[in-house]
């Protein structure tokens, strides 16, 4: 018996086993298996499989293979080798770990396969493929996956959908008391969500105070950065997790600062992966690789994406030529959405107004920059508004563009914020109703005092947004 290759164990599986038959056969394709003997067995399996709905002896699948008059003599006698190979192999007993490797391996071969095809149209100077474009080949390999589900049974799965509204695993909150309540608890992996805003106003340290946040909730986040280096962004949230000014972390003794580490893992702080690329040449793909590396090579799988940011990144393919702007930009939308929902990550990017918008104290979803594709996918929308006044006070004007969360009745807040330490805080009502509203409120002289009593308050008081009626509209 030859070495066990995940294709041999993939066909051994297939040919003794047809519970994992089932679930897995029509998912797979002789084009996964470069052994022409390997790939001649799953053919020949696969028309018996059709024809006579049952997983074939191996006596029957050696005759068709003989009888094949549309293989070689030398693929027959290599199909055969490979049949009376995989029959060697006993199959593991835990289908949950066969269906597991087996959908790795399709999306694998899916991308790899769809790779050698648009070095091929390159090479050919071509810019499609049977008539698909480069952009759409690879896509289309993305999407490849194991799930079997046909869709939501609306009265057969009430019960499901009752457990959903129910139960807060859906929601990743916030530690920001107001930002939970115009959500109903939370954002929810496989959407894609956007901080927008002017030039120098905060998008990035918005984004690395998030970071800063689902570490200490425990999750596993992944940052990429098209704008400012690795090292500067982990600089970021160092003043944010540390609590002390960009400048002065810098200055902390060695051992002083690998203790304050040790002491954050015994915490139960998640993981943090960042990436710089170079401007305009990251996309999606290289985000959804980056996930599966680190799952890989570093067993943790990601929870949290959050993408510095959309407008100077780039689509999977090269664009059409008639492809404008928005289209560019819709399609690096869809694809990092895309990418979102494949891999169950709530995902975070930011995005810049346009001119109209930049010293807008009101703006809107028209005044996103160069394309309003942008919110049309986004799942929420928020803007970040600083003026004069709020630098006063240490605050952030929140505006809701867009929303699939549910409540639409609060669109603007304010949150506070330190831009030293790179920090996003929540404030109390009276501190914010300036303007929220027109009532006048005390200037606070400097940040309260309580900040991570106040987040870990807004975490913990999640629950009671479970009951919140929710729409999509």
């Amino acid at each position: 018996m030859s070495d066990i290759t995940t294709e041999r164990l993939i066909l051994s599986a297939l040919l003794q086993s047809e519970e994992y038959a089932r679930k897995v056969v029509h998912h797979l394709s002789p084009d996964y298996f470069q052994d022409e003997g390997e790939a001649s067995v799953l053919r020949q399996f696969k028309s018996y499989f059709e024809k006579y709905d049952r997983v074939p002896p191996q006596n029957d699948i050696t005759v068709a293979l003989k009888r094949n008059e549309d293989i070689s003599e030398g693929t027959t006698e290599r199909a055969i080798e490979v049949l009376a190979d995989v029959y060697d192999i006993v199959p593991s007993d835990n289908l949950e770990y066969l269906v597991d490797t087996t959908g790795e391996f399709v999306g694998d071969r899916a991308i790899f396969n769809a790779i050698q095809e648009v070095i091929e149209v390159y090479k050919d100077g071509q810019t499609v493929s049977n008539g698909k474009s480069i952009t759409e080949i690879l896509t289309d390999a993305m999407s490849v996956s194991m799930n079997d589900s046909v869709g939501h049974d609306y009265t057969e799965e009430a019960a499901t959908r009752y457990d959903y509204y129910q139960s807060p695993v859906t929601k990743v909150p916030f530690d920001i008391e107001k930002w939970n309540e115009v959500t109903n608890g939370g954002v929810e992996r496989k959407t894609l969500n956007i901080i927008i805003g002017g030039i120098n106003v905060g998008k990035t340290m918005a984004l690395s105070s998030m970071a800063a946040m689902y570490l200490k909730m425990g999750y596993n986040v992944y940052y990429s950065s098209s704008e400012i280096s690795d090292m500067k962004i982990g600089n970021r949230i160092d003043a944010n997790v540390l609590n002390m000014p960009m400048n002065e972390v810098r200055n902390i003794p060695r051992e002083a600062f690998l203790q304050r580490f040790g002491k954050m893992r015994e915490k139960g702080f998640g993981r943090l992966f960042v990436k710089d690329y170079p401007t305009g040449t990251c996309h999606a793909g290289h985000i959804r690789n980056d996930i599966r590396e680190i799952k890989q090579k570093k067993k943790v799988k990601i929870d949290i994406v959050l993408t510095d940011y959309l407008q100077i990144m780039t689509t999977i393919g090269p664009p059409g030529k008639s492809d404008s702007k928005y289209d560019k930009l819709k399609k690096v939308a869809e694809e990092i959405r895309a990418v979102c929902s494949m891999e169950d990550v709530v995902g975070w990017t930011a995005a810049q107004f346009n001119r109209d918008g930049l010293d807008n104290t009101d703006p809107g979803m028209k005044d996103t920059g160069e394309s309003t594709g942008i919110p049309a996918t986004a799942d929420g929308m928020w803007a970040l508004v600083r003026t004069d006044e709020l630098d006063e006070i240490g605050q952030l004007l929140v505006i809701e563009l867009k929303t699939r969360y549910g409540d639409k009745s609060k669109p603007k807040f304010c949150v506070g914020v330190n831009i030293n330490t790179q920090r996003m805080y929540d404030i109390e009502e009276g501190e914010q109703r300036r303007f929220v509203t027109t009532r006048e409120v005390p200037r606070p002289v400097a940040p309260p005092s309580n900040i991570e009593e106040r987040a870990s308050k807004a975490v913990a008081n999640v629950n009671k947004f479970r009951n919140i009626n929710v729409s999509n509209e």
